[in-house]
């Protein structure tokens, strides 16, 4: 008589589609980020020459914001849908939340009245990268 350990079929872990849904929300917000990192960068190009103008560096605050925040923000999104490496998912998530609030303001300081167009520009990335926030959050067992 042999006593060897009988196994039954592998088991099949259920997983949420909530991290799908996290990282797709990253890479769109890190698209929107990226947009306002154009806008930057292009107020920067268009202000520069002036001697006057005393704005560049808020335009380049917002420019740089932007443009790291997409780079940081898809490399999020990419390891969100790969669920690997929770902490530097949340880090472009939250990144992408903070250039969001830097266009707000920078388009605030900017402009007298510059709130509408600072909601319009920054209020997408901020909606996007909190309920992704939200959602890999909620399934953070699912990371490997």
């Amino acid at each position: 008589m042999s006593l060897t350990a009988v196994s039954g079929p592998p088991v099949r872990v259920k997983r949420s589609g909530l991290l799908v849904t996290a990282g797709v929300l990253t890479i769109i917000g890190a698209c929107v980020a990226a947009v306002s990192g154009i806008v930057g960068l292009i107020g920067v190009y268009t202000t520069i020459s002036s001697y006057y103008y005393y704005h560049q560096y808020e335009w380049l605050v917002m420019g740089v914001f932007g443009i790291l925040s997409c780079a940081l923000g898809l490399t999020g999104g990419i390891f969100t849908l790969m669920r690997r490496r929770f902490v530097l998912c949340m880090i472009g998530m939250v990144l992408i939340m903070i250039s969001g609030f830097v266009t707000v303001g920078a388009f605030v300081l900017i402009l007298w009245n510059g709130w509408g167009i600072g909601l319009l520009f920054g209020l997408p990335s901020i909606f996007l990268s909190v309920l992704s926030i939200i959602f890999a959050s909620v399934s953070r067992g699912d990371f490997a």
